[in-house]
Parts: C-alpha cells; structure tokens; sequence
C-alpha cells in the first residue's frame, strides 16, 4: 500500500502539484488495506517548478603522514553554493573526528576551512571517510545532501622490511647441483605498497667460510637462494650465509637474516676394493657356506647411503650357483655357495665381483671435467674339491601305462643308472616307496616286476597315477645315494558296482520327491549314466514310490501317497553303462520342515516327572519308609517296651517279655531316674491302668517315718533307689497281658489278675524297710528240680477256672515251649499259671 501512494504522490509532483495526504490503515482478512481519507490541494503548489542548481564545492585535502605540524594545520577549504542566499554552518563527523581515531579533523563552520589538529600513522590508519554538512545557523536544519570526502594519507617511508625467518638452518645434499637450491628468503615492508617504500631487493651480505668453488647467491627479486660450484662434503661441512633486504624508499630502509647451510654428505667418493685377487677352495655338492669376505674403503659418512657398499657378481655365475650379500656393520661382501658345484664339470670357476655404493656417485663437472669413473671390481679363484658323487638315474622319472588288475609277474621296467665317480663302482637298489606293495626291485640290476594286483581304484592312485621310489646306492666312501621313480598310469576296467553317493536323505511331508545321487568308482565310459529300477526285498516299497527324471547320475524319486513321518528304506538296483549293477538303499526320512527345507528337530520324549508324579513317588517312597519302620518297631519293640500295662489290660494277645537279667536286682543308690526313663513311663502306665480298671482296689500306703507313700510314689519319686526297678527288672521272665475291648476275655480273669498284682505290690512294699542295703537276693538256684523259690517268686495261683490260654497258640514259634510248659500244668479243678525263671 505504500508503494501505490507513493507513486502516486510522484506522479502528482510531476504535475507542480503538493498534497498534504492523511491516510489510514485498516486489517482485514485480506490483510493491510490502505486507503485515501481526505486529499486536501495547496494552492501554492499548484505554481509550476523551477529547477536550480545546488553543489558543494570542496578543494582536495591533503594529509602527510607523520607531518610534524605546527597543528591546527590548513589542509582545504569547502563551500556551498546555499551560503548565497542563507548563513550556513559548516559540519564536520565521521572518522578522525567523532569515531575512532578522534580528534584528527576539525572544519570551521563559518569558513568551512578544515585543519588536522595531530599526527597520523598511515600504518595504522590508511584513509579516512569523513562527511561534511550544512545546516541554516538561525534553525540548525540541513539545508542541503551530505558531502562524503575520502581522506588518503601521503606514505612516508618509516618501515624497514622484516624478515618472516630472520634465521634459518637448513640441511643441504653435498651433490646438489648448481643453480637454486631448495632455500628461500621472504621478507615484508608495511609501507605503502604501491610506492617505492615498500619495494624489496635482497642480496648476499657475507658467506662463512669463503670459497671459491662453492658460492651461495640470491634472486634479488624472489629471495630463492642460489649456488655457484661444487660442495664438498670432506673440506667443508657448514656455511654460513647472511641475506639482506633492502626497499626503495628514500632514504631507503633494509634488514638482515641469517641462513645456516649445513651439508649432508653424498657419494663423491667410490668404494674401493682393498684386494684385487681373492682365492676360496669348496667342495663339490657343497651349498649355503661362505666362500670368502670382501674388503672395502669408502671416504664417505659412515652408516649412510654414500657410504654403503652394494656388491654384484659380474662374472661366472651364469648358473646362478653363487650369492653375496653387504654385511650391515663391517660393509663387507660375503660370497656364499647357495647350488652345489659339480668337480666334473670344472675343477676350478672364476668370478668377477663389482662394488658400488647404495647412493649413485656424484662428481662435480667442474673439477677437470670428470666423468663418473667406472665401479671398483676383483677377481676371485676358487677351487672345487672331489668328493664321491651319488649315482645318477637316467631319466629320473620313468613314466609306464598299464592296465589295472593285471596278474604279478608282469616286468615293468629297469633302472638305468651311473656314476661318474668310478666305473668300477657296485650299484645297489632299494626300494623305498610304493605303498600298496605291488612290486620288487632286483638289488643288482634295477629290474622292476609286479608282485601285487595292480588297482587304479586305491587311495594311493592320484588321477591314475601311482609313484614308486627307489635309491640306487654306490659303494665308495662314504656310499652315496641317488633317487629315481617310476610314474606308472593305470588304465581302468569296470571293476567297480555303482552305488548310491548319499544313502542318508530327508523329504519334506509336504513335499513329494527327492533326488538320488549315484556315482562309479570306474572311469567312462565303465560308469555314469546310470539306469535304476526299484527293488522289492519282501516289503511294499514299489507301492508308496515311484521314479521320475533321470539325469546323467542321479534320478527323482517320487511319492505316490502321502505317508507318516518316519524312516523310510528304499532298495534299489543300479546298472552302468556296460550293464554291472549294483543294488543299494536309501535310507530317507520322512519330517516336518522349516522355512529352510530343513527338519525340524526331534524333541526326544521327556525323561522328566510333572508334580503330581513326584508327590506320589514321594508319598509312597514315605510309605515305605514307614512300614519299614513298623516293622523296626514290631521287631525290637518288644524288647525295648515293658508290656506291664497289656497285662492290666488282660487283651487277649499277651506277649512274654525277656530282660535277660538272672537273679534278683539289688536296689541301687542310683539317682532320681530321669523324667524320660522308659520305666517310669511304663511304671506311670501302670499306675493309670489300675486306677481305670473297674473293681480295681486302691494301692496301699506304708508308714515309714510318719512319711506316707504309696508303691507308685516311692517307685517314681524317691531319691534314694528305684523300688520298680526290682519289681519290674529282676525277675527273668515276666508275663504282659495286654487287653482288648473286644471283650474276648471275661472280667473275672482280670479280678484275680487284680487280686495277684495287689498282694505283689504288698510284698514289695513290705521290702521297701530294707531299701537302703545293697545286697543280692536270690531268687532261685538253678539245677536242682525241687526249686527254693523267694517268696516273691511264689506261684501266681488263678482260682477262677475261665481262663482261657488260647491266645498262647498266637504267640509264635519263639514260645511254644513255653506254651507247652504251661498248658501240661493245668489241672481239672485249678488252673495254675506258672512263670519260671530262664
């Protein structure tokens, strides 16, 4: 939108018309939208223009650099035209006045002369870009474009030229030729340069050590330095050379730099052999010894390229039966032998042998105009010593042809061999390669003849060729030995069955064929193609496979049906082409496959047990263990338990129990039996069995001391002996009856069973006075019939004629004798009971 007013205001300025325009800005969707609010026309514009003519008019300023002064100093006068019809004020900004550097210019504003009020440094500040003004002195506004000067500063030649490397060391080759050299000097003026202040010449100052075969130089213009002559290395090894540079400014200014030429040795002295004749003797089959050294002087640096010495045999070793090499320290040339030498041939070789260094020689063309001299060389003699040579097969190799499955006896070949020692000398033969044994060689004559069937078909045979080796053995001193061998090519015959290459197979279920590789170990045309027909040894196997294409050796193998993953054999007959066949099978595996038509692998059956197995494995592994202990317990249980309490019971199943203990126990002075003590436990069972039973009387006390306690009580609380312990241990055999509720036995037998125990329990109470004495009593004496019993071992007489001992018949094995006994002692009108001590 100001675009549009403004042409148009320009257009309107052509015509000599002035418009005060007020203009609005409106947003819309469209965006800024301008537009005309009032125009209102000024009818003093409406006058038509009249153009004039306006300029400035300025001489030009000059400005010296480093001018002394006296400052303020003129250096011009400006004008405008405007002074004419207005007082004008002359203005001055920019740099040198109001920006870096300040303080340089000044314009007096009624005159409009300017003047530099200090010194300026080109250097530093090469121009100036100053602007002048005018402005109306009475209303201070511009009456008239900026005037924009550029103030250049007149050079003055204060600046010498610097050199970038005011010293340098460089290394020079002793060979280097004349001309430039790969040094150069650069130096830089700051000076103006486009004048002569800044305008650079270099020359040569001194040379150190002055020569006169070798003199450095530089390019006045460039600073490449320059050499005239030949170095040398041996006279002088360091030059010193001193460069100025020097401007054209007036007066002229210049600087120095030093150039430290050091040089490197080069090869300006050839090596030279100390002897000219050398004699070495070796004898002949020798190899890989040194012959001799050679000797060199060289006036070069040592250890460098000038001074490394290079050797070659020139001469007399067309038959590459010789070798020398540099020695890295001594700079000798060591001569080996690396191929036997022959005595026969020639008793005696000569050698010629050149040195050379590593670096090629360099020689000044100034000194007499030399030219490079010819390599330093010697000549070496050397003799060849006799020794005994081996004999020599002639040919070594013998190459036969024959037929494969030939029968022995079949002459092959005979060796021819020499020996260029003696005519004379005998010549053994041996044989001393031939794997399979197929033939023998005549130790005189060299005869060979087959003594095996020959097989091209052996692992021995490479490409049909079989190899066999044999010595030829002299007889001097010491024998020597030579090699010859027969390469004998067998030709083949179709003594060889096809077969099936790859008898192990896998098809995909999804997949219908698979291709059977057949192979000959014959040659052609004894094998491939093949011709296959599939066998049936008793099997359906023609049913479920068919054949298909048939290449040169191999044939598909079809599937008729779909069948079950599984191992597969196939049996099938394979025929050549001169009709040998041979029959073979193929072992196929039907699988599920993979991406890559590979089977999957098998998961072998789980040889693991889920937890419901091992819990019932381990439930009756505990079941086990717990009838194993029952039985433990049915077995020694009975001896380790007192079966007191069964007989208070009075069950039918009664057991005896033995404590193997003979006599009557004496109270001992033990102390208060332990609260676990498996007798007090029974004594305990005793006790509460008693007091349960019905009609069952209560213990009786005994007073000892104004103390009352009962049979139980002095059994299991007494600290001085263990009453139960006679009761219930020193008799030998006691008799438990242990009770069943089952009501098998009436409850008279265990009234009288009452009856008995309660009068023990008396008379072991009434023994409790003696408790304290600790003497034996006897209860029987053994061997004699008319047993003197204790009184405690009376007979226990049962008056009621109910019992019944049946249950004696249970008891087993280990008491039927005592059954016996018992039972033998009943009587008609009284049934007796009687326990007998072991």
């Amino acid at each position: 939108m100001g675009g549009k007013l403004q042409g148009l205001r320009f257009l309107m300025l052509l015509c000599g018309v002035t418009l005060s325009i007020e203009f609005e800005v409106e947003k819309d969707t469209n965006g800024l939208q301008g537009f005309l609010k009032d125009i209102q026309v000024n009818a003093e514009s409406l006058r038509p223009l009249r153009r004039t003519k306006r300029r400035w008019v300025l001489t030009t300023i000059e400005v010296e650099e480093e001018d002394p002064g006296p400052f303020p100093k003129y250096a011009s006068t400006l004008f405008n035209d405007r002074s004419v019809n207005l007082t004008l004020k002359y203005l001055i900004r920019g740099p040198g006045v109001d920006e870096y550097p300040t303080g340089i210019f000044s314009v007096n504003d009624t005159d409009g002369r300017v003047f530099t009020l200090k010194t300026i440094d080109r250097e530093k500040t090469p121009s100036f870009r100053v602007q002048f003004d005018a402005a109306e002195r009475r209303t201070g506004k511009i009456v008239d474009d900026s005037l924009v000067f550029i103030v250049h500063v007149q050079d003055k030649n204060d600046n010498a030229p610097k050199f970038k490397k005011p010293l340098q060391n460089i290394n020079l080759k002793e060979s280097t030729p004349e001309g430039n050299i790969e040094v150069m000097v650069e130096a830089d003026d700051i000076d103006d340069h486009s004048t002569p202040n800044a305008k650079i010449v270099y020359s040569v100052v001194s040379q150190t050590p002055h020569s006169t075969t070798a003199v450095f130089g530089v390019n006045p213009t460039s600073g490449i330095m320059t050499l005239k002559g030949c170095l040398d290395y041996q006279q002088v090894k360091t030059y010193q050379v001193v460069v100025r540079a020097e401007d054209q400014g007036t007066p002229s200014l210049s600087s120095t730099a030093t150039v430290n030429i050091n040089l490197v040795d080069s090869n300006n002295n050839p090596p030279e052999i100390v002897k000219k004749k050398y004699v070495g003797n070796v004898k002949e089959r020798e190899s890989n010894i040194t012959l001799l050294r050679i000797v060199v002087e060289d006036k070069d640096t040592p250890n460098t390229p000038a001074w490394k010495a290079k050797y070659s045999i020139v001469q007399g070793n067309e038959n590459n039966n010789y070798k020398i090499v540099t020695h890295p320290v001594s700079n000798e040339g060591i001569l080996t032998i690396v191929k036997p030498l022959d005595y026969e041939v020639s008793p005696q070789k000569a050698l010629i042998i050149s040195a050379q260094n590593e670096e090629p020689l360099f020689v000044c063309p100034l000194k007499s105009g030399k030219s490079v001299p010819p390599a330093s060389t010697v000549s070496i003699m050397i003799n060849v010593e006799d020794v005994n040579d081996p004999p020599v097969f002639t040919p070594e190799k013998i190459k036969l042809i024959q037929t494969e499955g030939l029968p022995p006896g079949l002459k092959l070949c005979k060796f021819n061999v020499t020996d260029s020692d003696a005519d004379h000398s005998t010549i053994r033969f041996e044989k001393v390669y031939d794997p399979e044994n197929w033939v023998k060689v005549d130790p005189k004559t060299g005869e060979v003849v087959t003594i095996g069937e020959l097989d091209r078909e052996s692992h021995y045979v490479n490409n049909s060729i079989y190899t066999i080796i044999v010595y030829a053995i002299d007889d001097g001193k010491p024998s020597m030995t030579g090699t010859g061998s027969i390469l004998l090519y067998l030709r083949d015959i179709n003594d060889n069955k096809p077969f099936i290459l790859n008898k192990h197979a896998h098809l995909c279920e999804k997949k219908r064929s698979v291709v059977i590789n057949a192979a000959d170990k014959d040659l052609q045309p004894y094998s491939g193609p093949f011709t296959y027909e599939l066998l049936d040894k008793g099997g359906n196997t023609k049913s479920p496979w068919s054949l298909g294409k048939i290449s040169e050796n191999s044939i598909e193998l079809l599937k008729t049906k779909q069948l079950p993953q599984g191992n597969y054999t196939v049996p099938l007959k394979i025929v050549d082409q001169q009709g040998i066949s041979g029959d073979d099978a193929l072992h196929l595996r039907i699988c599920k496959c993979n991406e890559e038509e590979e089977c999957e692998r098998m998961v072998p059956i789980s040889a693991g047990l889920s937890g419901a197995a091992i819990g019932a494995i381990f439930g009756a592994f505990l079941l086990m263990l717990l009838l194993l202990c029952l039985l433990l317990f049915c077995k020694f249980g009975e001896e380790k338990q007192s079966k007191f309490s069964e007989l208070l019971d009075g069950a039918g199943q009664q057991h005896l129990i033995k404590y193997n203990e003979e006599g009557g126990s004496s109270v001992s002075s033990a102390g208060q039996l332990p609260m676990h003590s498996p007798i007090k436990e029974n004594v305990l069972n005793v006790n509460n069995t008693l007091a349960s039973q019905p009609n069952w009387g209560n213990s009786k006390r005994h007073s000892n001391g104004g103390q009352q306690r009962s049979f139980m009580d002095s059994g299991l609380q007494g600290t001085g002996r263990s009453t139960h312990s006679r009761f219930y241990r020193s008799q030998s055999t006691r008799a438990s009856i242990s009770h069943q509720p089952s009501g098998k036995y009436p409850w008279s037998t265990r009234s009288e069973l009452q009856e008995m125990i309660n009068m023990k329990v008396h008379n072991i109470e009434d023994d409790m006075v003696n408790i304290w004495e600790d003497q034996p009593k006897i209860y029987a004496n053994e061997g004699k019939e008319n047993i003197s019993r204790h009184p405690s071992m009376g007979d226990i007489s049962m008056k009621s004629d109910n019992i019944q001992l049946d249950f004696f018949n249970d008891l087993g094995p280990k008491f039927n004798t005592l059954a016996g006994i018992c039972q033998s002692k009943m009587k008609n009108g009284k049934q007796k009971v009687t326990y007998e001590s072991e």
